[in-house]
């Protein structure tokens, strides 16, 4: 019986190296005992039941009596010491736990030991238990993978095994296969190629074989062939000789021939010839004079012809010219001119007459005495929250808009801007990059996040207003925008570069037809 190595003391019971090599009690007194094996089969110290007199001399009796069990002790754990008239007695006591799972034994220094009986039998193939009536048990396990492509066993080292099954029954005609469910199969290989030009068979050495059908049909005009859904086929022979130079055929006696092209248009105005790749090419003759200010052109009965243009881009802000070497000029009209016909790039409604309406791009350092023309629908402060903003667009419904803003009490507007009234509107909802590009602004609006313009072109960053973050936005001094909030004009927020949330800042807007 293992008892793997535990040495039990005094007495001499010794459990070394898995093995009960035994021990005898030593004498309490007078008596004696000896280790005998328990219920199952473990070993049980039982020791004689001994009387010592006064003095303690076992079996010798004594001169005086004991008169208290403790005055009995023997000091040995093994014993029930008891004083009985006068004189002690050592009982051994009972070890046996009626478990056939356990060695039982007692140790003089340690009492009553139940040890595990070991029960490993060295085998993976078992299930090894102990059942305390019985004592082990050692269950052959299942091995059985229910794999019909298995062969299973078990080895005692490695443990269960599943091996598989040979299923090759050497015939090339078949598919052998197994399934767990259904074993070992050997189906027909397919013989069909789904090709209608071959003739199909199988060989059980060999294996599959699919022989060509004949397609020669005798024509040297023809290519032969088969092809697999429709069959046989004899297609023209390819007579191009990849030259667009020739016109390609082919007959059953002369086989192919190559014809060469006639590419005479008929025409003076081209210069007639062949291009192997393209075929016939017509040239127009050389019509230019190098003069950019002539229409060139030639006519097959009058010839060349060379005929001065005229230069007009029905453009009143340039005055065109014509150049021999570059052709129609256009410089563009730099004056502030009332009554030319153009409004030039810088001008305004308040420098020049024909710029009256709308003035493109952002506007600077306007005086409001010069919105000839505008009539103001809306004004407040930066610091106004309580104006209605669809209210405020029913005052302001004409065609165009305005929208402009100063320092509060100066006679001129910081900056302003105008475009149909559509755009000015133009609906972005919360996004952050939105913007309407009219008349040189882009525009922005909604009525519950912001209101507001950047010069045309740029980007803006509404959070919710355009906001310059980390000051790297390109033109921030031509910038307008208002906070809105819930259909209500809010607090802020700016009138260019400075004035954020600058409450004492005033904001307007115009309308006019």
């Amino acid at each position: 019986m293992a008892f793997h190595g535990m040495r039990l003391g005094a007495r001499g019971l010794t459990i070394l190296g898995g093995l009960l090599l035994g021990a005898t009690a030593a004498s309490c007194g007078g008596g004696g005992g000896e280790t005998t094996m328990g219920t199952g089969g473990a070993p049980s110290t039982s020791a004689a039941s001994s009387t010592t007199g006064s003095g303690g001399a076992a079996g010798g009796g004594g001169t005086a009596g004991c008169t208290l069990d403790k005055s009995c002790d023997d000091g040995d754990s093994c014993t029930t010491d008891t004083c009985t008239q006068g004189a002690c007695t050592h009982a051994a006591v009972v070890t046996d736990d009626k478990n056939a799972c356990t060695i039982d034994t007692c140790d003089k220094a340690m009492g009553v030991l139940h040890l595990p009986l070991p029960v490993d039998d060295k085998d993976v193939c078992t299930t090894d238990a102990c059942d305390k009536v019985t004592g082990p048990t050692h269950v052959a396990m299942t091995v059985d993978d229910g794999n019909a492509c298995t062969k299973d066993s078990c080895d005692p080292i490695t443990g269960p095994r599943h091996d598989p099954v040979a299923i090759d029954d050497g015939n090339a005609c078949t598919t052998d296969a197994c399934t767990a469910m259904g074993g070992i199969t050997h189906n027909m290989v397919p013989l069909d190629d789904n090709s209608v030009c071959t003739t199909d068979a199988c060989d059980p050495a060999t294996g599959i074989t699919h022989t060509m059908i004949a397609v020669d049909d005798g024509d040297i005009c023809t290519l032969d062939a088969c092809n697999a859904m429709t069959g046989v086929v004899h297609a023209p022979v390819d007579v191009n000789d990849n030259n667009a130079c020739t016109t390609d055929a082919c007959n059953s006696v002369d086989g192919v021939t190559h014809v060469s092209l006639n590419c005479d248009d008929g025409t003076v105005c081209t210069t007639d010839s062949c291009n192997m790749a393209t075929g016939c090419v017509h040239t127009p003759v050389a019509v230019n004079d190098n003069n950019a200010c002539t229409t060139d052109a030639c006519d097959a009965a009058l010839g060349v012809s060379h005929n001065l243009i005229v230069c007009n881009d029905n453009n009143s802000c340039t005055t065109d010219t014509c150049n021999p070497a570059a052709g129609c000029k256009s410089a563009a009209v730099v004056a502030c001119v009332s009554g030319d016909g153009c409004c030039a790039p810088g001008c305004n409604g308040f420098n020049d007459s024909d710029c009256f309406g709308l003035n493109s791009g952002v506007q600077q350092n306007i005086p409001a005495s010069a919105l000839t023309g505008w009539t103001q629908c809306y004004s407040g402060t930066y610091a106004d929250s309580t104006t209605d903003v669809t209210a405020l667009l029913a005052s302001c419904s004409k065609a165009k808009l305005l929208m402009a803003c100063g320092t509060t009490g100066s006679p001129n507007y910081t900056l302003l801007a105008m475009a149909p009234r559509a755009d000015v509107l133009f609906e972005c909802g919360s996004q952050n990059n939105c913007t309407k590009q009219s008349n040189g602004v882009g525009w922005y609006f909604n009525n519950s996040y912001s209101w507001g313009f950047a010069p045309g072109g740029q980007s803006v960053n509404r959070s919710s207003c355009d906001f310059n973050s980390g000051g790297t936005q390109t033109l921030p001094g031509l910038r307008l925008c208002w906070h809105t909030n819930a259909n209500k004009m809010n607090t802020g927020y700016r009138c260019g570069s400075n004035g954020i949330y600058d409450t004492t800042l005033t904001r307007a807007v115009y309308q006019a037809d």
